[in-house]
């Protein structure tokens, strides 16, 4: 059987390639998931979180631009994140490498 897909969204208009993308589901009170969504291009980072479905996450957030836009043109870009036992429940580190530099910080990811 042949599985369809369906397009939710298209970031940033899609005039540059995503080269990362990084999906949270948190489960809540209620059986309720809330989404937590970080995609990056090589020079802009977009964060999308919603509680519901991942309709929801890209229809309440989806003409907002991106959260940090960086200068230049660089060629690449990675995404990494990083959670250890010392942290507080539905917390995680990220790093965000593009061509000006590090951008970097704590996501407190919790429904």
């Amino acid at each position: 059987r042949e599985r369809v897909f369906k397009q939710l969204y298209e970031v940033g208009g899609g005039g540059e390639a995503l080269e990362a993308l990084r999906l949270e589901v948190i489960s809540g009170a209620s059986h309720t998931n809330h989404y937590f969504l970080m995609a990056v291009t090589t020079t802009r980072c977009f964060v999308y979180s919603a509680t519901g479905s991942l309709d929801a996450l890209f229809y309440i957030q989806g003409m907002q631009g991106p959260l940090v836009e960086l200068p230049g043109q660089p060629r690449t870009s990675e995404l990494h994140f990083h959670s250890s036992e010392r942290h507080k429940h539905g917390t995680t580190n990220f790093a965000w490498l593009a061509g000006p530099g590090v951008y970097h910080g704590l996501l407190h990811l919790s429904a």
